[in-house]
Order: C-alpha cells, then structure tokens, then sequence
C-alpha cells in the first residue's frame, strides 16, 4: 500500500543515496546548471504580513502557525533546454536524468507520486528515445493539475509571468495542457483569453521539449518554505481573481 510512510521511505532512498536526482529552484538560479538557457525575472520579493482573524473559539494549529511576516521568492520564467517529458502527468526529465522540481510541485515527494503513476502507466520514467519532438512548450500540467484548487492555486497563477513577459500568452510558446480536462478547467482558459491553437493537449506519453519554457511556482518550494508550510502569493491569487472577473459579464 502506498502511504505516506512508504513515500517519504522512498523519497529518501531514491534522492538521498543517489539512485535519482532533482532540479530545485536553487539548482536553476546557480551559475554552473548547463540545462538553463535563460532567466526573466518578473518581479521583486513579495512581503506579505499575515494577521490573527477574528475566530469563535481558538485557532487551528496550522494557521496559528502562519500568522507572521512573509516573504515570497522573486518569480520568475527560465527557460531549459532539452527536456523530456513522460508519463501521465508529463514528468519532466533534464539530460542528465534530474527531475525538474519548479514543475512537480517544488516537492520531491511529489516527484516519487509521478514515479509511482508513471510505472502504473507502463511507462518508465527515465530518459529514453523520444515518440515526439517539440521545439518549444510551457508546462500546465502536473500534479494536481485537474484538482479544483490547484488549478486555480498553482497552476493559472503562472500565466501572469508568462503574460508580463511575452505581453499576452498568445505571444508565448505553446500551453501544455491535460487532455480530456474537465470543462470547468478548459472555460478558465477561455476566460484568460488563451486560444485554442496556443495548447498542446497532453495525452501521455514521451516527448522531448528542446525548449522548456518554465514559470515559478507562485509560493514557496521544498528548498525555501518556511516551518509554518506553505500560504501561496496573495499578488499572484489576486491577478488570477482579477483576470476572470474581468471576463465575465456579470450583468
């Protein structure tokens, strides 16, 4: 049985005695990475300040613990070169075999999820010829992609980066999105003005991507979240709440 006990006894075994190994977000922002082409920074740190609300009664634990100043990574768009992707979920791989973090969560433990869903799907997650070459692609599948509040939480959030960088998303490479999605997750891109002819709908599979258009994650990764966990962007939440509002007519 797959519990939480066997992943993290996995996620030790495979990444700390050098079976498996990741791309972090410190790992793209170093100097000697050769799988980086390039960096555009969108914005400067975020600084958030978390108050106590008014409650009934005594808070829970976990958001007690998140009442406290925060500060949020610089966001960001890297671009990375030659990266395969496999499996359900489109598990990317650099050329040398590292799991790309930025797009698996920022989590290791959810790299092993992938791992264990690949396999289920009788594919192997390591680098192998590729079905399908792509020239250029931006990544909106993973996991959690087709839950509710992630989609809305993790994933449409980095439009905004790709927006401010190429000016509008029909200006960007290719959106990689999951295929048979449901409709509530199709009508947001729609809502967000992304066209049809601008997503590669993914079936599974292996592709290679020779440039892996990568925006961050709009919070805090495995290698930079505080003790409290993880609160995502109030900047990158509000640009997501704003973008649909404005595109339906509420008359």
């Amino acid at each position: 049985v797959y519990t939480q006990c066997v992943r993290q006894a996995l996620t030790q075994i495979i990444f700390n005695h050098g079976i498996g190994d990741t791309l972090s977000r410190c790992d793209i922002f170093g100097s000697s990475t050769e799988h980086v082409i390039e960096i555009s920074i969108i914005d400067q740190p975020e600084l958030v300040t978390l108050s106590e609300p008014l409650v009934v009664g005594s808070l829970p634990e976990t958001i007690y613990n998140k009442i406290n100043d925060w500060k949020f990574d610089r966001s960001f768009v890297a671009t990375l070169q030659n990266i395969q992707i496999v499996g359900p979920n489109a598990l990317p791989i650099t050329s040398d075999g590292a799991y790309v973090l930025e797009v698996t969560e920022g989590s290791s433990l959810r790299v092993v999820d992938e791992l264990i869903r690949t396999i289920g799907a009788g594919q192997v997650p390591v680098r192998q010829s590729p079905g399908h070459i792509v020239d250029t692609a931006i990544p909106m599948v993973g996991p959690w992609s087709q839950e509710f509040f992630h989609w809305f939480a993790d994933y449409l959030p980095r439009l905004r980066q790709i927006e401010q960088l190429y000016g509008s998303v029909n200006n960007a490479p290719p959106l990689l999105v999951p295929s048979n999605a449901p409709n509530w997750l199709q009508s947001s891109l729609d809502l967000l003005g992304v066209d049809e002819e601008n997503r590669i709908q993914w079936h599974g599979g292996r592709m290679n991507v020779r440039q892996f258009v990568i925006p961050s994650l709009p919070r805090h990764v495995e290698s930079t979240k505080p003790d409290a966990g993880y609160i995502q962007s109030p900047r990158a939440m509000e640009w997501v709440s704003s973008q649909l509002r404005s595109a339906v007519d509420m008359s």
